[in-house]
């Protein structure tokens, strides 16, 4: 026991005198590289005007909250897959019926029901009440209001829903209206 303790006070002492703790640095990856990088999607099918925004911020605030579509017809989505960054995947659904204007997808949450931040890609596969089908993939962001590595994105190629304006076209002249002060 006393050789095992006075090993202990050995080691405790080796490393208080040395760097070798101080020179490794951890730094965490940025989440939002990447993020508003590709454009929001704006595509028709048949005489609907599709657009998905390439940014959201799931603050609660009723603005922006949740990855969304907004349709000027009612179709259908018969697919849909959202990974993250790492290619987690995020959800696979099917069958999302689709309103005329916007329709809430899906909020970015763990199992524990907290908000996941970050860049995230998506196809999906929508179809008209015909039968016409199309397959759009793009990416959007998901911000945490307050998240210092926000500052490192081009917010100006960030599109969100609020900034659609009457016809369903984007306008990154309409202000995001987001209680989040990115």
């Amino acid at each position: 026991m006393k050789h095992k303790l006075g090993l202990f006070i050995f080691l405790i002492s080796l490393c208080q005198s040395c760097d070798l703790l101080d020179a490794v640095e951890f730094e965490e990856p940025n989440r939002y590289e990447g993020c508003c990088g590709i454009q929001a999607v704006e595509d028709t099918i048949g005489k609907a005007l599709i657009s998905i925004p390439n940014a959201i911020t799931p603050n609660a605030d009723g603005k922006n909250d949740a990855f969304s579509i907004y349709s000027t017809d009612v179709l259908k989505i018969t697919s849909l897959q959202v990974t993250e960054q790492n290619d987690l995947l995020g959800i696979d659904r099917s069958n999302i019926p689709v309103k005329r204007g916007w329709t809430q997808i899906w909020v970015p949450k763990n199992a524990s029901g907290l908000i996941v931040q970050g860049l995230y890609n998506y196809t999906m596969t929508i179809q008209e009440l015909n039968g016409q089908q199309k397959t759009l993939s793009g990416q959007f962001c998901a911000f945490l209001c307050g998240e210092d590595k926000v500052e490192t994105i081009p917010m100006e190629d960030c599109l969100f829903r609020t900034q659609v304006d009457l016809n369903g076209h984007f306008n990154a002249e309409i202000p995001s209206q987001d209680t989040c002060s990115l």
